[in-house]
């Protein structure tokens, strides 16, 4: 520091400091250019003695990297600043990936910028040390900052909650704005992203524990994993001399045995697997702990996605514990592939839908690396890798995976402070048909952002998409959206339909869209009014009758007693079909039913059934259908012998890949006034209407209220049209669907 103090006197009197970077310089220049440099970061950290500045606001393509000074125990952090290019920056960093925390308890950190200097040995740098706690942190990044800090030796990290000036003035958010659509870029020139999931507590080492071992043993058959952890109890050499093992295999089976003690295998007991009566299950301890420490805050924020995706490599660390991100990502394979031991079947389904989402993550990650590494002209060691990396790039699959529409449904369940960041989190990752998307920045209110994309979503490359109408749901009164905008800032309550088969409700038709073309984006100003949505389609049914209560079955059992078995147009029971329709079996029950023999088709049958359950007397074409049907009288009993038992884990419908897609959860039973019957939004009433919008997969509810206004509620599932049925003998005239 002596230095440093000697440096400041020489260049006390130099006037104001020119625009330089650092790595632009000349090296024979250098001595006379780092005077301003100098000189500009003492004034900087003269100014900074009570509260940070950050100074001038960062040149485009520039960010600020953090050198956290080493440290142990209770050691007060010191940190510095240092500017670099992002691209072409020769100073290696790693990323820090976390969950801000709440804001209620700050605390104080140093940080100071780097001052550079020159002396004999050439170009230097130095970190005051003095410690001023002149920035505030969340509590927990104090905690990561304590923990990932290095005894010896200084750690330069990219932060930020530190790195990007965070002041809310308005005339330094274009700085802000400008650093988070580089946010995607950051992650991925990183040498390694650092996921913090936060402080451990007593089952921390049990579910880092329990994840190496579903990671390890993810090839293992399910039926032969009793029999390995028998092996493994009961041996103790496992020397490879006398069983003729393959070389490798004494290692392996004392790194499994090594990770026992985290599982905890037991046999549940009172039930028994058919299949596999000699399987031990991972339960109890090991699975309840890994549950615990997936549902830790990280898994659930919006800008994690980015950051875990854009990584070429990351590390998890909870507390004193770390492993690589890719062995939570092959544990979450094992699992999903597997049955989860969790005691009550609710439990089972929310750890499905989290498994799932972090094997999404883990995809995509493991596509963006792959991109990263063919961009640089990495991985190309034979010729057989380059065809195989080329044939990739030719499918486009990394591409379709990327785009908006893609992507956003799955941020719909993440949490964040700003309704906005569930789009703009994906700034740096997402695409509409090679269009790299421009959103507003924080001062466009969340109406214009949210039907920007349904603007994206409709005009795309080749035909129009109105799919985004899958993912309507409940909506925030707050934002004052259309009817016809998805709001994507409320979680989906329900599975959209789009995501659990191949449904083509309106066969192979094209969407048929009337909407303005308006720039939502760009000097648009707040709209008191918005255009309305006109799209193509026909009227197929009107609901009768809604039962929100999935568990009511007595309910169930009289809505469908007002009708007549078969059920329409086919030779099931309504047992059968209420079986198919609510608690399906799948993606056998997904598949078009078969119309029975001599049975009308969908508009022959609707067109000679008046809106009543009784049979027309005059349908002389219907004698055959007709003269068999039979008054039914089910029972809530019923109704629960059709249920799969939740309770039992080993029933298949305890399978991960069954909770997650499930079409039942977050919708109503409803019937039709002719005995159609179907699942539809929670929203729906007696007397909305149930269109076919052309080009759509699955029939939409619409309702036309007494102002005329059409307001659009959600997607159906109608037992019997979604494949194309009502198609056949429709009515020629065309309907145009106005909404607002």
């Amino acid at each position: 520091m002596e230095k440093m103090e000697k440096q400041e006197q020489e260049t006390s009197s130099s006037s104001e400091p020119e625009d330089l970077n650092i790595d632009n310089l000349n090296i024979d220049d250098l001595s006379s250019s780092m005077a301003p440099l100098t000189l500009r970061a003492q004034q900087l950290n003269h100014l900074s003695k009570d509260r940070f500045e950050y100074g001038e606001p960062l040149q485009k393509g520039q960010v600020r990297l953090l050198q956290l000074q080493p440290g142990s125990g209770n050691d007060p952090i010191i940190c510095s600043l240092v500017l670099s290019p992002l691209e072409g920056g020769t100073t290696p960093f790693e990323a820090v990936s976390y969950v801000w925390g709440s804001e209620d308890n700050p605390h104080p950190i140093t940080c100071n910028w780097v001052v550079p200097f020159m002396d004999d040995q050439g170009l230097g740098f130095a970190c005051p040390q003095e410690v001023t706690n002149n920035m505030t942190v969340t509590e927990n990044l104090y905690h990561l900052l304590l923990r990932i800090r290095h005894p010896e030796g200084m750690r330069t990290l990219w932060i930020d909650q530190i790195c990007i000036d965070q002041d809310k003035n308005p005339e330094k958010l274009q700085e802000k704005m400008t650093q988070v659509r580089m946010m995607a870029e950051v992650y991925s020139a990183a040498n390694n992203v650092l996921i913090w999931l936060g402080e451990e507590n007593s089952e921390t080492a049990t579910a880092f524990g329990m994840m190496e071992w579903m990671a390890a043993t993810m090839d293992v058959p399910e039926s032969e994993l009793g029999s390995l952890i028998d092996y493994l109890i009961t041996t103790d050499d496992f020397s490879t001399e006398e069983t003729g093992e393959p070389t490798g295999h004494k290692q392996t089976m004392e790194y499994f045995k090594s990770l026992l003690v985290h599982v905890q295998p037991a046999v549940i007991t009172g039930i028994e697997d058919p299949a596999f009566p000699n399987r031990v299950h991972m339960t109890l301890l090991g699975s309840r702990s890994l549950a615990a420490l997936l549902e830790k805050p990280w898994f659930t924020r919006s800008w994690t996605f980015q950051e875990s995706v854009s990584a070429g490599s990351a590390s998890i660390i909870c507390g004193s514990h770390e492993v690589q991100w890719d062995i939570l990502y092959q544990a979450c394979k094992c699992m999903q592939a597997r049955r989860i031991m969790v005691k009550e079947s609710h439990d089972r389904i929310n750890m499905a839908f989290i498994v799932e989402s972090i094997i999404r993550k883990g995809d995509l990650q493991r596509d963006w690396a792959r991109m990263k590494r063919i961009s640089n002209g990495d991985g190309f060691s034979s010729r057989a890798e380059l065809a195989d990396h080329s044939a990739w790039l030719k499918s486009g699959v990394f591409l379709e995976k990327r785009k908006i529409k893609r992507l956003l449904p799955l941020l719909r369940p993440t949490a964040c402070k700003d309704p906005r960041d569930k789009v703009l989190a994906l700034l740096g990752i997402s695409h509409d048909d090679n269009r790299w998307i421009e959103y507003p920045n924080y001062k466009w209110p969340v109406v214009n952002l949210y039907t920007s994309i349904v603007s994206y979503w409709v005009w795309g490359i080749g035909k129009m998409d109105i799919s985004f109408l899958n993912h309507i749901q409940d909506s925030n009164p707050e934002h004052k959206l259309p009817s016809w905008v998805p709001d994507w800032s409320t979680p989906a309550v329900a599975t959209p339909l789009i995501d659990l088969a191949n449904f083509s409700a309106s066969g192979d038709s094209s969407p048929n869209v009337f909407m303005d073309k308006i720039d939502y984006l760009g000097d648009l100003k707040p709209f008191p009014y918005f255009p309305p949505l006109v799209i193509e389609g026909f009227f197929i049914l009107k609901v009768q009758d809604v039962e929100t209560d999935l568990t009511n079955y007595e309910r169930h059992a009289e809505m469908m007693n007002q009708f007549r078995t078969p059920y329409p147009t086919t030779e099931l029971s309504y047992l059968e079909a209420y079986q198919k329709a609510v608690y399906p079996k799948i993606p056998e029950d997904f598949q078009p039913l078969e119309r029975a023999k001599g049975a009308p088709h969908f508009w022959e049958y609707t067109n000679h059934h008046k809106p009543d359950p009784q049979p027309s007397p005059d349908t002389s074409e219907l004698e055959t259908q007709t003269s068999t049907t039979t008054q039914q009288r089910y029972t809530s009993q019923d109704i629960q012998s059709y249920l799969p038992d939740l309770s039992n884990p080993f029933d298949t419908d305890s399978q991960v890949q069954h909770h997650t897609r499930a079409p039942a959860p977050g919708r109503a039973f409803f019937v039709s006034t002719i005995g159609f019957i179907g699942l539809c939004p929670q929203n729906t009433i007696p007397g909305d209407e149930i269109y076919i919008l052309l080009g759509a997969a699955t029939p939409f509810v619409i309702r036309v209220p007494e102002d005329e206004i059409v307001r659009f509620v959600g997607e159906c599932l109608v037992l019997g049209v979604m494949h194309g049925e009502a198609l056949e003998g429709r009515p020629k005239k065309r309907t145009l669907v106005v909404m607002r």
